[in-house]
């Protein structure tokens, strides 16, 4: 989790897979949620995936699983294969961005 601020950072060749049982999983190829700023960064992913099952959710995406409100991302960027597993009991959103967003993204894309 991100709670301040991620400036100018990359990463590479990350493979994740999270795992939930019942409960909430944030998957994301740079962090599982922010709650600060990121800007100027990138996250390539050979692959990042989530296994959900008895009332799970995940949320999960290329550069992070959530973005929190009133939280910025800006001029970032992300890539790779994102998968999400789960049982007819739970839910996942992924993206090949955000998972979920309830902040503000700008000049910033997936590819």
């Amino acid at each position: 989790m991100n709670a301040g601020t991620v400036s100018n950072c990359a990463v590479s060749g990350v493979s994740l897979t999270g795992y939930s049982y019942g409960s909430t999983i944030y998957v994301g190829g740079l962090t599982g949620q922010n709650s600060g700023t990121i800007r100027n960064s990138a996250a390539e992913c050979a692959s990042l995936s989530s296994h959900c099952s008895s009332y799970a959710r995940a949320y999960v995406g290329g550069l992070a699983g959530r973005n929190d409100a009133s939280r910025e991302i800006a001029v970032s960027y992300a890539g790779g294969k994102i998968t999400a597993t789960v049982d007819s009991n739970s839910s996942a959103r992924i993206c090949g961005f955000v998972g979920y967003n309830a902040g503000s993204i700008r000049s910033s894309y997936a590819a």
